[in-house]
């Protein structure tokens, strides 16, 4: 038994564990609990004040697969420190809509408008509308995004100065953050919407230079670097 679990790198115990059976039972894998089917009932329960353990025993009548462990997990810190402050309402929310069946990239390609309702698979359009249902903050956001995308094809400065008001009723920190760093380049942000010219030209150039640096590094002059990047159009 020592030597098969030398051989093996695993435990003696684990070994004799394995011996002693008669029968081997396949790798059940991850255990993926439905909480999209009673996030409505979850939510109620936070906000009437009910205890996560009353909220459990109904939905498990209701069908529920997962174990009170499970959702103690993921439930039961916002159960304990319930407060009605926005930033705790905000983060159950958050919270529940992570249990949809949607990856973040699908999710993130809906709500900035890469991709329609119409070109995804139907469980994920059905996700992604009850997210956007579900979480005001997710909502907002997206209007944020769709706006932002507005203003510069409408090339609408009145909509530019609606969209940053809008942006500081959302009372995130990072929005914020974002918002007055636009604010102190709001000359160059207006000339971005109102004008057809843009710096592309100039940061592409400067994107060959520093290829061109690169291949180079440590075997050529400075010299040889200026040449390359005057001369060639290439590179």
């Amino acid at each position: 038994m020592r030597s098969i679990a030398e051989m093996l790198s695993l435990h003696r115990q684990t070994v004799k564990r394995y011996i002693s059976v008669e029968e081997l039972t396949s790798n059940r894998g991850q255990v993926t609990n439905n909480y999209a089917s009673h996030l409505d009932r979850i939510q109620q329960g936070y906000t009437n004040g009910e205890s996560l353990k009353t909220v459990f025993l109904e939905i498990k009548k209701m069908g529920f697969e997962g174990s009170m462990t499970s959702i103690y997990n993921r439930f039961g810190k916002f159960f304990k420190e319930r407060s009605e402050t926005h930033v705790n309402q905000v983060a159950f929310q958050a919270l529940t809509c992570k249990t949809l069946e949607i990856s973040v990239r699908r999710l993130t390609m809906l709500s900035t408008g890469a991709l329609n309702m119409e070109e995804v698979k139907k469980h994920e359009k059905d996700a992604a509308i009850l997210l956007f249902r579900k979480c005001a903050l997710v909502r907002k956001l997206r209007l944020l995004v769709l706006g932002m995308k507005y203003f510069f094809q409408s090339k609408n400065l009145s909509h530019f100065e609606r969209w940053i008001n809008m942006s500081k009723s959302i009372n995130s920190k990072k929005i914020d953050s974002f918002i007055n760093g636009i604010k102190q380049d709001y000359d160059a942000v207006k000339n971005a919407i109102t004008t057809p010219y843009s710096n592309g030209v100039v940061e592409g150039n400067v994107n060959r230079l520093k290829t061109i640096k690169r291949q180079m590094y440590g075997r050529a002059s400075f010299e040889l670097l200026r040449r390359k990047l005057v001369l060639s159009v290439t590179g």
